[in-house]
């Protein structure tokens, strides 16, 4: 935290696709169709910690019922 302000953690292309367990390809194909959010800074394409949670809540799927 800097003077008061939270700074989120920034992760690029290669990170994100890290943590989301997908090919930076993929993700990059994602950015460019609007399919995710995401952070552009100085005419790089950043990912900040909330956006990769939300893009994995996103990607969620439920049960179906009485399967099992």
């Amino acid at each position: 935290m800097i003077s008061g302000i939270d700074i989120p953690q920034l992760f690029d292309y290669k990170s994100a696709a890290q943590v989301l367990h997908l090919s930076h390809y993929t993700l990059r194909r994602w950015v460019s169709e609007g399919r995710i959010c995401h952070t552009k800074l100085g005419g790089r394409i950043f990912f900040t910690r909330d956006q990769l949670i939300r893009i994995i809540a996103s990607r969620a799927v439920e049960p179906v019922a009485g399967s099992q």
